[in-house]
């Protein structure tokens, strides 16, 4: 290909057009942000473009169209599943759970309304774990494997009280957010935002303890889940134990004996311990 000519749609470059230079030619600036705009997430890909070939430009843009397309794939399924969605439990229609299905759809703010577009859907078995936060210093916090620790609790006189612990108690909250560590989804973490700009604190009938209300009912609706999950594991776990064979374990023993990867007496105490003698 001339090298007056753009390396990815081979058109004239011109005299007088903006090009780039790329490892063996020029890309028209229009073409490159035209066709390679989502390169400009990536400002090291655009840093680096002058090493990287035309012919290998265009094979990372289809890898990363055929990559989209998947994803836009998977999101339309996603969708349907979501308006076919039947809750067990709701917090308003910023989260609702499917315990039969054990799924989970969420927002990331309140709306005014609630199209599907609006909802991510996750499995129970993807939580990590989930953070409160208030004016970013963690209110409540839980994880599967641990158990809640933090307070969030109604007072003796109707006030919303969060953990104050080594916090500054102050009359107006910045920023009240959820923050659930996922996998599998393209972001480590999901946050709901309840409260973005500043707003007075007060009783749970204020707008600030309607909003916390909500946020505590989801934290424990997930705590609960964090529970059914550590228990399934540790029902598992037993299982799991209840069905090893004796005689099965003690021939393993017996193969790492003969490998001399433990020693007889090793061998004869395990062997005890596996037929209870």
């Amino acid at each position: 290909m001339a090298k007056d000519n753009c390396v990815l749609c081979g058109k004239s470059l011109g005299f007088a057009s903006v090009k780039i230079k790329c490892a063996d030619g020029y890309v028209h600036e229009k073409c490159f942000y035209d066709i390679a705009g989502q390169y400009l997430y990536d400002p090291g890909f655009v840093n680096r473009v002058a090493n990287i070939k035309g012919e290998d430009i265009k094979r990372e843009i289809a890898q990363i169209n055929q990559a989209q397309l998947a994803r836009q794939s998977a999101r339309s399924e996603e969708l349907h599943e979501i308006q076919a969605f039947v809750p067990t439990y709701s917090v308003r229609n910023i989260a609702h759970f499917d315990d039969t299905s054990e799924r989970m759809i969420l927002c990331n703010e309140p709306h005014f309304s609630y199209p599907p577009e609006v909802y991510t859907l996750f499995h129970y078995n993807q939580i990590v774990s989930f953070e409160l936060l208030e004016d970013n210093s963690s209110v409540m916090k839980g994880r599967v494997g641990s158990s809640l620790v933090g307070g969030l609790a109604f007072g003796a006189v109707g006030a919303v009280i969060g953990s104050s612990a080594g916090r500054k108690v102050t009359s107006t909250c910045e920023s009240l957010r959820i923050k659930i560590t996922v996998r599998n989804y393209h972001s480590p973490a999901f946050y709901i935002d309840f409260i973005k700009s500043p707003l007075k604190k007060g009783n749970e009938y204020s707008p600030y303890g309607v909003l916390l209300k909500q946020a505590h009912d989801i934290m424990s609706k997930l705590m609960l889940i964090a529970e059914s999950l550590d228990n399934a594991s540790t029902d598992n776990s037993e299982m799991h134990t209840a069905s090893r064979n004796p005689a099965e374990e003690i021939r393993q023993f017996k193969a790492l004996l003969d490998e001399g990867i433990i020693t007889q007496e090793e061998f004869d105490r395990k062997k005890q311990q596996l037929l209870n003698l």
